[in-house]
């Protein structure tokens, strides 16, 4: 009987820290997401400042590396292409606003997306006590699938995008495929796929009682 009290309670407070690593989890992804969101809003409100002479800016290009510099020399932002087919940018005020927008648009919203869904998923562990549910099932599956389409398409798409708007001229290149978020999407789909098989089995159960 004690052995059975003790058990409970251990699978009680294993249950309590599990919640409580949740719960600080999701106050975590709120700050990341808030500095995400303070990110591009830098990285098109400096360009829009720049362009109306509000700010300080000049533009150097070294080495197929293009830097955009704001405030001081310390302050800048930069990309470099795969190939150096295109030299310096005509007009680096506007190289420096629409590289702002694509760079906004292409990386970080997508990774703010993501963040939102796992975010989602912690509140929802919160609210109901567990991550096996079909909506975290489905979360996970919206999740691997972005990871996947951005690895696939988002490197090819960006620097085709870079070179269209920035240089005029659009080079033929092979699909850039980002080998890191194509394997964190792959595990994700792994995840729901798993958390899938544990919830069916767990209706199963509930059905059988």
């Amino acid at each position: 009987m004690n052995k059975i009290i003790f058990s409970e309670k251990s699978s009680l407070s294993l249950k309590n820290k599990s919640l409580a690593t949740c719960q600080y989890a999701a106050v975590f992804l709120k700050g990341i997401l808030l500095l995400l969101l303070l990110a591009m809003f830098y990285l098109i409100l400096l360009p829009v400042l720049a362009k109306a002479g509000l700010v300080p800016f000049h533009y150097e290009y070294t080495d197929n590396y293009h830097q955009f510099f704001t405030w001081s020399d310390a302050w800048c932002t930069g990309f470099s292409l795969p190939s150096d087919l295109s030299g310096q940018i005509a007009d680096p005020l506007n190289g420096y606003l629409i590289y702002g927008i694509l760079e906004s648009i292409l990386t970080l919203l997508p990774v703010m997306i993501v963040l939102l869904f796992v975010k989602r998923i912690l509140d929802r562990t919160l609210k109901e006590h567990t991550p096996f549910t079909r909506k975290t099932e489905k979360d996970l599956r919206v999740i691997s699938w972005i990871l996947i389409i951005m690895a696939l398409f988002k490197n090819t798409l960006y620097y085709s995008l870079i070179e269209k708007f920035l240089f005029d001229s659009v080079f033929f290149r092979f699909p850039d495929i980002s080998g890191e978020i194509l394997v964190m999407g792959i595990l994700a789909l792994i995840l729901s796929e798993i958390f899938r098989y544990g919830i069916d089995l767990q209706d199963e159960a509930d059905m059988t009682i």
